[in-house]
Protein backbone atom coordinates (compact mmCIF):
# COMPACT_ATOMS: atom_id res chain seq x y z
CA UNK A 1 0.00 0.00 0.00
CA UNK A 2 0.59 3.61 0.33
CA UNK A 3 3.22 2.71 3.25
CA UNK A 4 5.00 0.46 1.34
CA UNK A 5 5.40 3.07 -1.31
CA UNK A 6 7.10 5.85 1.40
CA UNK A 7 9.01 3.41 2.45
CA UNK A 8 10.68 2.56 -0.56
CA UNK A 9 10.63 6.16 -1.64
CA UNK A 10 12.49 7.37 2.06
CA UNK A 11 14.65 4.11 1.71
CA UNK A 12 15.84 4.80 -1.84
CA UNK A 13 16.48 8.43 -1.14
CA UNK A 14 18.67 7.51 2.15
CA UNK A 15 20.79 5.41 0.50
CA UNK A 16 21.79 6.57 -2.97
CA UNK A 17 21.04 10.67 -2.27
CA UNK A 18 22.13 11.66 0.74
CA UNK A 19 25.70 10.01 0.30
CA UNK A 20 26.32 11.65 -2.49
CA UNK A 21 25.08 15.00 -0.90
CA UNK A 22 27.28 13.96 2.37
CA UNK A 23 30.20 12.87 0.42
CA UNK A 24 30.06 16.10 -1.87
CA UNK A 25 29.62 18.72 1.49
CA UNK A 26 32.89 16.63 2.53
CA UNK A 27 34.17 17.83 0.09
CA UNK A 28 34.48 21.30 0.95
CA UNK A 29 37.11 20.44 4.34
CA UNK A 30 39.42 17.67 2.37
CA UNK A 31 42.52 19.05 0.06
CA UNK A 32 42.04 18.71 -3.54
CA UNK A 33 45.06 15.96 -3.91
CA UNK A 34 43.59 14.16 -0.32
CA UNK A 35 39.85 14.08 -2.24
CA UNK A 36 41.54 12.65 -5.48
CA UNK A 37 43.55 9.82 -3.82
CA UNK A 38 40.12 9.15 -1.71
CA UNK A 39 38.30 8.34 -4.71
CA UNK A 40 40.60 6.70 -6.77
CA UNK A 41 40.65 4.00 -3.59
CA UNK A 42 36.75 3.87 -3.61
CA UNK A 43 36.55 0.62 -5.77
CA UNK A 44 39.79 -0.79 -3.97
CA UNK A 45 37.77 -0.18 -0.69
CA UNK A 46 34.77 -2.03 -2.17
CA UNK A 47 36.63 -4.60 -3.65
CA UNK A 48 38.83 -5.84 -0.03
CA UNK A 49 35.04 -5.41 1.45
CA UNK A 50 33.45 -7.53 -0.75
CA UNK A 51 36.32 -10.42 -0.05
CA UNK A 52 36.77 -9.99 3.77
CA UNK A 53 32.88 -9.46 4.74
CA UNK A 54 31.24 -11.32 1.99
CA UNK A 55 33.99 -13.81 1.44
CA UNK A 56 34.21 -13.36 -2.14
CA UNK A 57 36.96 -15.25 -4.06
CA UNK A 58 38.76 -12.71 -6.26
CA UNK A 59 38.89 -13.61 -9.85
CA UNK A 60 42.40 -13.22 -11.92
CA UNK A 61 41.05 -9.47 -13.49
CA UNK A 62 40.05 -8.66 -9.55
CA UNK A 63 43.40 -8.67 -7.84
CA UNK A 64 45.28 -7.40 -11.28
CA UNK A 65 42.57 -3.85 -10.79
CA UNK A 66 44.08 -4.06 -7.16
CA UNK A 67 48.21 -4.21 -7.86
CA UNK A 68 47.11 -1.22 -10.45
CA UNK A 69 45.14 0.29 -8.24
CA UNK A 70 48.16 0.45 -4.94
CA UNK A 71 50.21 0.76 -7.95
CA UNK A 72 48.54 3.94 -9.07
CA UNK A 73 47.92 4.88 -5.21
CA UNK A 74 52.23 4.26 -4.19
CA UNK A 75 53.70 6.62 -6.95
CA UNK A 76 50.57 9.04 -6.51
CA UNK A 77 52.27 9.19 -2.73
CA UNK A 78 55.93 8.95 -4.29
CA UNK A 79 57.28 12.76 -3.83
CA UNK A 80 58.38 13.86 -7.33
CA UNK A 81 62.52 13.85 -8.20
CA UNK A 82 63.45 17.85 -8.94
CA UNK A 83 65.84 16.69 -11.88
CA UNK A 84 62.75 14.55 -13.65
CA UNK A 85 60.66 17.48 -13.17
CA UNK A 86 62.87 19.84 -15.10
CA UNK A 87 64.11 17.31 -17.80
CA UNK A 88 61.02 16.31 -18.72
CA UNK A 89 58.22 18.80 -18.51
Amino acid sequence: GAGLFLFCILYSLAVTVLPYILYTQGLVFVENSKASVMAFSEPLTATLLGIFIYSEIPNFLTVCGIILILGALFILNVPRIKKFDEKWC
